[in-house]
C-alpha cells in the first residue's frame, strides 16, 4: 500500500491548502457524503468477512447474527443506562481501533504495551479534534448524552497521550528513525487539518482517507489474498448489498426519529455506538488472525 501512503500525504497537504478557500457549507456537505458512502461501506462487510475466516470451525450465519445482535444490544444498554460511561468506554474502544489501523504495520515490539500504543494514538487524535472544536463538540454531547467534557480534560489528554505516544514511538524497535519521524509528521498535519476545517470535515477527512479506505484495502487482502483491480471490483460487488441494507436502515431510523418522536437522540446515539463497537471487535479479530496478510504489499 506504499502508493496509497504517498497519495494520502499529498492529498492531506492539498486539503490544508484548500481549507483556506473552502466555504464551511461545502466542507460539511462533503463530510456527509463521504461518511454515508465510503464510511458506511467500509464497515458493512464485517460479518461476512469474519464468517469466512472461521468457516472451518463450523460457525454459521445464525451464530454470527446472534453474536452481532448480542454485542450491539449490550452496548446499546450500557450507553442508555450510563450515557457518559458508555461514551468514555466507546472513546477508548474507538481510539484503539484507529490506532490499530494506522500503526499495525509498525506494531510495538513490546507486546505488553501494544494496546497502550494503539490507544494513546487514538485518544491523542480525538482530543486534538475535540479541543480544536470545543463548542461544536459540547453541542453534540449535550444533544446525545446531555453532558459535556471540560476543555481542560481534552487538553490534559492531549499532553498525556501525546507524550506517551512519542515515548512509545521512540522505544519501538520495529520502526526505523525515518518511520518514526513520518508518523510524527502525519500527526502534525492532522493538527493543522483539524484546526483549519470544521469538526465534521476534519473527522470525515481523517476517517475516510486515513482509516476507511486503508481498512477496505486490508479487507480485500484478507478475503482475496492480494490487492489488485480485479479483487477490488469483486469486493465492491460482494459488499454492495450489505452497504445498501445498512444505508436503508440508517435512513429509515432517521425518518422515523424525525417524524414521530418515538426515537430520541440518546437512542440513536447508543445504536450508532453499538454498531460501531461491533465493527471494532470484528476488525480486531480479523487483524489478529490475518496480520501477515495485511502487512503484505
Amino acid at each position: 500500500m506504499g502508493y496509497y501512503q504517498n497519495f494520502k500525504l499529498i492529498l492531506t497537504v492539498f486539503v490544508i491548502w484548500l481549507s483556506l478557500f473552502l466555504p464551511i457549507e461545502i466542507e460539511e456537505i462533503s463530510a456527509v457524503i463521504a461518511v454515508v458512502t465510503l464510511g458506511i461501506f467500509h464497515g458493512s462487510f464485517d460479518v461476512y468477512l469474519l464468517q469466512k475466516q472461521y468457516q472451518k470451525k463450523s460457525y454459521n450465519t445464525i451464530q454470527f447474527t446472534i453474536l452481532y445482535i448480542s454485542l450491539a444490544g449490550m452496548m446499546t444498554f450500557l450507553v442508555n443506562l450510563m450515557p457518559l460511561i458508555g461514551f468514555l468506554f466507546f472513546l477508548v474502544f474507538s481510539s484503539y481501533h484507529f490506532g490499530e489501523q494506522q500503526l499495525i504495520a509498525h506494531s510495538h515490539s513490546i507486546k505488553a504495551v501494544r494496546s497502550l500504543y494503539y490507544t494513546s494514538y487514538g485518544i491523542l487524535l480525538f482530543s486534538i479534534l475535540a479541543s480544536s472544536h470545543q463548542e461544536t463538540v459540547d453541542e453534540l454531547l449535550l444533544l446525545f448524552i446531555e453532558t459535556t467534557v471540560d476543555e481542560r480534560i481534552w487538553s490534559f489528554l492531549q499532553w498525556c497521550c501525546g507524550l506517551l505516544f512519542v515515548l512509545l514511538i521512540g522505544v519501538n524497535q520495529s520502526m526505523t528513525i525515518g518511520q518514526k519521524i513520518r508518523e510524527l509528521l502525519y500527526m502534525a498535519f492532522f493538527i493543522i487539518i483539524f484546526k483549519s476545517t470544521s469538526l465534521y470535515f476534519s473527522f470525515a477527512f481523517y476517517f475516510i482517507i486515513w482509516h476507511a479506505i486503508p481498512s477496505i484495502m486490508d479487507q480485500i487482502k484478507i478475503h482475496y489474498h492480494s490487492l489488485n483491480r480485479s479483487n477490488t471490483l469483486s469486493y465492491s460487488k460482494a459488499a454492495f448489498p450489505y452497504w445498501l441494507v445498512a444505508l436503508i436502515g440508517l435512513f429509515g431510523l432517521i425518518s422515523v426519529a424525525s417524524r414521530d418522536n418515538l426515537i430520541n437522540n440518546q437512542l440513536i446515539f447508543s445504536l450508532g455506538i453499538a454498531i460501531t463497537s461491533v465493527h471494532i471487535v470484528l476488525i480486531a479479530l480479523l487483524y489478529s488472525k490475518n496480520k501477515k496478510t495485511v502487512l503484505k504489499n
